[in-house]
Formats: C-alpha cells, structure tokens, sequence
C-alpha cells in the first residue's frame, strides 16, 4: 500500500517596506542605498535609490517556506524563534558595497510580535531601528518602516510545496530583481545573486545567513516597536 504523505506547516509572509528614515543625516557619496533582506531562508534585496534620507522604497516582498516535519504550531513557535532575519542597509561604491547598518531579530519576533499571539495569522505595522556600523555617518540610527501580514497554512503535500517555496515581488519597479536561496555560506549568495530564480528550494537543510561578515554588537535597547495591529 503506498505510504501516507505527512503533513507539514507552510508560512507564507508578506513584507511591505516602506522607508527607511534618519532626520539629519546625510550619506556620504553618491552611491544609491537598497536594503538587503535575509528571511525564511532566502536572501534578496530593494531596488536602490539616491543616497537621500527618507530612502522611500515602497515595495512589497512575499515569503512562502514549508517546514518539512512540522506538524503543530508550538513546534513552529520554536523553529521560528532559533531562525534569524537579517537587514543591511547597503550603499553601492566604487570599490564595491558598503554596509551602513543593520537590523537582526528572531523570525518569530519580527512576524508575530505580540508575546501572546497565536502563530495562524497575523498583521502588522513595524519600526525596526538598525544598529548603524562603523562606516554610518551619523550618531542617529536608521529606522526600517514595514508592514507584515503572515499566514501558517496545512499541506499534506509538503515534498511538492517545497519545490514551490520562493519569493515573489509586489510593485517592484525593477523586474530584474532576484531572490537567491541562501546555502551554507555567506559569500554564496552574493555570487549568484541577479543570475536566477531561487535555487536549491529542495534542500533539507535551510539556514539564514548574514549576507556579510560584519560584526554587529547587540543593542542594548529595544530594536522592534509595534505601531498598530492591521486586525
């Protein structure tokens, strides 16, 4: 008799980002910012824009990643507190890319905020403030304004959804943008970054990486305010 399939948890996230703000600072250069965005396992980034405080991006990202072998929400719960997401503001130079600062919290933190929520559904209006980087020119950090609304969904087909697992871009006004599975090195996705679709959707093991090798030491203070509930 052929095996039953098991069921899995699908999360499917939508992220819109807004701005990103810092009254009184002016970059250096004229190098255009993006914001570089590491979540669910993939990493993809912003269209870039003058380096112009409010940087106003305005373009929405969506997020869909089955967690094989998970089969209740408090198993979910965990899985998404021990995986990180990571942002980079980064600003284009001659020389290459200069990270300004950068935003790290837990999944679960960044998509059901409230301590008490139930991970079926949520939505959300955010302030992440970044912890600038030693080549930040202001004393001031940046602040990232986004939207989340985040969905946890059945299947009993979870081998088929993985091979589905991406992201897809909303209003972005460039097409050319791409999102890069993120493997087991940091450097990796910046190599294939911009060359294809996300690859390697089938693999086991799905861990997020900070896309550089910065060192960032943990603020002190808090970095994730909720606004509002979108409810």
């Amino acid at each position: 008799m052929p095996q039953t399939a098991k069921k899995a948890l699908k999360v499917t996230t939508e992220i819109d980002i807004h701005a990103v703000s810092c009254p009184g600072v002016w970059l250096p250069g004229r190098g255009r910012c993006s914001l570089s965005l590491c979540l669910l396992g993939f990493h993809t980034r912003t269209n870039k824009l003058p380096p112009v405080f409010p940087l106003l991006y305005h373009e929405k990202f969506k997020f869909e990643r089955t967690f094989v072998g998970v089969r209740n929400l408090s198993v979910l719960e965990r899985v998404l507190e021990a995986e990180t997401v990571y942002l980079e503001l980064v600003q284009e130079e001659p020389s290459g890319e200069t990270v300004l600062a950068v935003f790290e919290s837990s999944v679960r933190d960044l998509l059901f905020p409230k301590p008490a929520e139930r991970l079926s559904y949520s939505g959300v209006d955010l302030d992440l403030l970044m912890e600038p980087t030693r080549d930040f020119p202001g004393i001031i950090s940046p602040k990232i304004e986004v939207s989340t609304r985040t969905s946890v969904s059945e299947t009993r087909t979870p081998l088929h959804q993985c091979s589905q697992d991406t992201v897809s871009f909303g209003h972005a006004h460039n097409k050319n943008t791409k999102a890069v599975f993120r493997a087991n090195s940091p450097d990796e996705g910046r190599k294939g970054e911009g060359a294809g679709g996300a690859t390697g959707a089938s693999s086991p093991e799905r861990r997020v990486l900070p896309p550089t090798g910065v060192p960032v030491e943990r603020a002190s203070r808090p970095l994730l305010k909720l606004k509002n509930s979108l409810r």
